[in-house]
């Protein structure tokens, strides 16, 4: 789906503009491709579809191409230019649009780039596609502290949101999030749930043994987090959005 009369984007923290490109048009899909896990089971017909057999759906990565043009005075100049702009592109950054605010994705360019002088070596068009996540980020992180013994009920607009729970100076910590139950033994200083890598952490080291449960995941839409300790946590995330953010 494309995003037309976007006035631009920012790539490694420059936008567009700062090189005199246009963007024509940005185009973006809605929805990422699902990933499809097939196992082919000889003297057998068919094939075993592992695609959808958990409680979500896995997604691959998806790219956004984006029509640029560009003017110069003479072809020399325009050559320079083109060369700046290969240098601006060719390292992994962050990727704003124009027209979604509020949300980046972490982005390279696939493929490389080609240019097309046009109008006597004066203009020049290229088309530049950026591989992304399959979802975009948003600017800021939310937080939610929730006290020893007690609840908060929250709101996420966005997608399944991984996180990081983080907790200091207890012991035997135990909580909710939505539906998941997780627990930690013993005693420690600082402790850290991370269940986007599927780590803990207790005072710096790892150790995940003492970790029992399922790493929780922020859900879409209203969700609680229930805190069975005897000292506060506070909870991390991102919001994960297909598209833009949902207001």
């Amino acid at each position: 789906m494309g995003v037309n009369g976007a006035l631009g984007f920012t790539y490694n923290n420059v936008h567009c503009s700062e090189f005199g490109i246009i963007a024509r048009s940005v185009d973006l899909s809605v929805l990422p491709e699902v990933k499809n896990n097939t196992l082919d089971i000889p003297q057998r017909d068919g094939s075993y579809v592992f695609t959808g057999v958990s409680d979500r759906l896995y997604y691959k990565d998806a790219q956004i191409q984006i029509l640029c043009q560009f003017q110069a005075d003479n072809m020399q100049q325009l050559q320079e230019k083109v060369s700046r702009i290969g240098v601006w592109l060719s390292r992994p950054s962050e990727l704003r649009i124009d027209s979604l605010p509020n949300v980046h994705w972490n982005a390279r360019v696939f493929g490389g780039f080609h240019f097309a002088p046009i109008l006597s070596g004066t203009a020049a068009s290229i088309t530049v596609t950026f591989e992304i996540p399959p979802f975009s980020l948003a600017d800021e992180v939310s937080v939610i502290t929730v006290e020893s013994n007690s609840s908060v009920d929250s709101y996420n607009n966005g997608y399944l949101t991984p996180c990081i729970i983080a907790a200091e100076n207890g012991s035997n910590l135990s909580a909710n999030v939505a539906e998941t139950s997780f627990a930690v033994s013993g005693s420690f200083q600082t402790l850290q749930i991370n269940s986007d890598l599927f780590t803990v952490t207790k005072n710096g080291e790892k150790a995940i043994a003492i970790f029992s449960g399922k790493f929780p995941i922020i859900p879409t839409g209203n969700f609680t987090i229930q805190n069975n300790s005897d000292v506060p946590i506070t909870v991390r995330f991102i919001k994960r959005f297909f598209y833009g953010e949902v207001m």
